[in-house]
Order: structure tokens, then sequence, then C-alpha cells
């Protein structure tokens, strides 16, 4: 129950303790700006918590092709951003407290036949158009610098700056630091409503009122209801993708894996376990709503993790889960202020978000602050 009493002011309030809020509270602490963090549940709990730890920079065909290649053109203007945002990364680790696993060994997406390979050449060619460093390889290529990948695989493309990293560790180093520069965070604390008032706005929770001058919203699937109280409009599209995990093994493969017309993404963390994931469906459940694994989907990611690295087969599955993503409707985050609603900001990232979260809220930080974004983000603009 909400109590007047225990109102709390500041500059800035984030309401999301994902990555990208935990991020964009850190930025603007570090400058100096008095920020709150308000998080419905734990910080992490979320997709942030739930996702594979993966360093993005290729484009996905296999989600992508299908919506044809006039729209995977336009999303390729992505990668210079997912180039930008593992650079981010990189500079940030040094600043955190604990080791969050962080290798950028590079990707690769493997191709099983001539048409495949077709889909390889094309989609480099966009990639290295929008500023990315793919590099195409041919069957012996593949073999030379992956021999842990099935012979039957026909080649594939090499793209040097993919990584991974520790979700786990990772948001939860950045949170403590953006606390080591004076944020504040309240957890377990649901926003009720926002509304205007003369210094800005004030934020009714299940605990208190919370009055601030600036909002930065970055409440993933929560956001369209929260804006709404604003009439803001959020076009964001959700689901339910779910993740197994191996049992830990020894090494067998460095790089971060995809496959150009199958749904897959893969990789082997620091402990030995293989992480398979590419977006299969969970379900919610009827009776909670609560994300749930689907055993059809546990059956199939690993048929094909298998077909990619025949070593898998000799690992015994530990678990899956499942959790819901968002991402905005065109497939950019969303990143900016809101034409109409001085004092309110939008972080709402896409399929790519652990990728993402640092550099949106350097960007964030940057639009709030009053600063020129140090990378050209137009393209993440509210309402474009």
């Amino acid at each position: 129950m909400t109590d007047p009493g225990q109102q709390v002011e500041t500059d800035v309030l984030v309401i999301g303790g994902g990555i990208a809020g935990c991020s964009s509270a850190m930025y603007l602490a570090r400058d100096g700006v008095p920020v709150v963090l308000l998080e419905q549940h734990d910080l992490h709990t979320g997709a942030s918590g739930a996702n594979a730890g993966n360093l993005h920079q290729q484009i996905l065909t296999a989600r992508t092709v299908p919506l044809g290649w006039d729209w995977v053109g336009y999303y390729a203007g992505m990668v210079r951003f997912y180039m930008a945002a593992v650079g981010q990364w990189q500079e940030l680790k040094t600043e955190l407290d604990v080791d969050i696993e962080l290798q950028v060994l590079g990707g690769i997406s493997v191709a099983e036949n001539e048409a495949d390979m077709a889909v390889v050449a094309r989609k480099a060619e966009l990639e290295r158009a929008n500023g990315g460093d793919s590099i195409v390889l041919s069957r012996d290529d593949l073999r030379r610098m992956a021999p842990y990948l099935s012979e039957r695989l026909a080649g594939g493309c090499y793209s040097p700056g993919e990584g991974k990293a520790n979700p786990l560790l990772a948001v939860s180093a950045v949170s403590r630091l953006a606390a080591r520069h004076g944020a504040r965070f309240l957890k377990q604390e649901k926003a009720l409503g926002i509304e205007r008032s003369d210094s800005g706005y004030l934020v009714t929770t299940t605990k208190r009122r919370i009055r601030c001058k600036r909002i930065v919203l970055a409440a993933g699937p929560g956001a369209p209801e929260l804006a709404g109280h604003l009439n803001v409009a959020i076009p964001i599209r959700t689901s339910i993708i779910q993740t197994a995990v191996t049992e830990a093994a020894a090494p067998v493969m460095s790089h971060l894996l995809y496959h150009v017309s199958r749904p897959l993404t893969m990789k082997q963390v620091s402990n030995g376990n293989v992480v398979i994931g590419g977006g299969w469906p969970g379900y919610s459940s009827p009776a909670t709503g609560h994300p749930l694994v689907r055993r059809e989907s546990i059956a199939a990611s690993t048929w094909i993790a298998q077909s990619v690295v025949p070593a898998v087969s000799r690992m015994r599955l530990l678990r899956a889960w499942a959790a819901c993503t968002f991402t905005a409707a065109d497939g950019f985050p969303i990143c900016g202020a809101v034409p109409g609603e001085p004092g309110f900001y939008l972080v709402i990232s896409n399929g790519y978000g652990f990728t993402m979260g640092p550099l949106l809220g350097c960007i964030i930080n940057e639009i709030v602050t009053g600063r020129q974004p140090s990378m050209d983000a137009s393209r993440l603009r509210v309402g474009r």
C-alpha cells in the first residue's frame, strides 16, 4: 500500500532494473546526476537475467531473411550499433568489480549448402556496407578455423568482434558500479502510475510517491502500460523464448555460433557448459502468465546443435528456461526523448538487448544531460 509519508525526490528516475536501466543509471550517476532506479522485482530478473549472454554483431538471417531482403537491408543499419556496443562492453568491463567472463573470440554463422552460402554472401556484403567486419568462409576455411564443426557444413561467415559474457555477473556488476557512483535503488517496488507535476513528474508506487524532474523509462514489456498514463504509445512486440544448457564439459568450441537458415545460437561458457538458444518459442502459463519451457523446442534446438557440433551429442542436458523478450515493432531499439513530454525518455532495446544495454545507457545519458550523442542515434529516436 502506498504511504504518502514515504516520499522520495530525485532529479532522474530510471524505471526498470535490467541491463539497459542499470546502465542508464550508472552513466547518469557517473556524470553527477542524482538518480534513483525503481524495479518492481529484483534486478536483472527479466530478460536481462534470462538471456544467453551473447555479444552479437552479425544479422540473424534465420529470423530476418523470411521477412524479405528489403527488410534485411534496412535492418542492417543496426550493425554499426552492434559493433559499437561490443566496444562499450570492453571499455566498461575495466571498471567493474568482478570478472564478468567477457571474451571476444569471434562468431561464425554456419551454412549447410549452396543456398545457405548465397545467403552468407549477401548478408556479409550488407554487414560490411554498414560498418561490419564479416568474412565469408569456404568449407576449407571453416575446417581450419573451427575443426570441431560438422564436416558436412558448406562454409559460413566469420565476425571477429563477436563474443560472450556472463549476464548474471555482468548486470549485477553494472548495478554495483552505479551504486558506487551514487545511484540509489528501490527494489520490490512497482510503479503504479505517472503524472505531470509542477516540478516534473510524480510517480506513485506500491510503497511511496516519487517526485522527479525527469524519467527514463526502461521497463521492457511493462513500458507501454506506464507510458500510457501520459498518453504515450510505444509500439513493441513481446514473445516468450527459451534457452537450454548442457552439463559442464571439456573445452570444445571457442566461437559464438549461429546457423544461416535454422534458428540457433550456441556457445561454450567459461565453466564448460554449452548454451543453446536461437529464439525457440516457449509459452505462457494459462494460470499464472509466467513463461514456461516447450518440450518440442528443446528437442528441435538440441538436434540442430548436435548437427552443427557433433561433440554436443555426448553431453547431457542440464536445464532449460524461458523468458519474455521484447523489441520495438521495426526491430530497432528506441532510445531518446519523447516528443511533447519534456523530461520523459524511453530506452527500449531489441532482440540483442544484452549486447546493446551499456551503449543505450551511454546514449540516453548523453541525451538527458543535453550533449550531442557520441554516435548518430537518429534511427533510434522515439516516434521515428
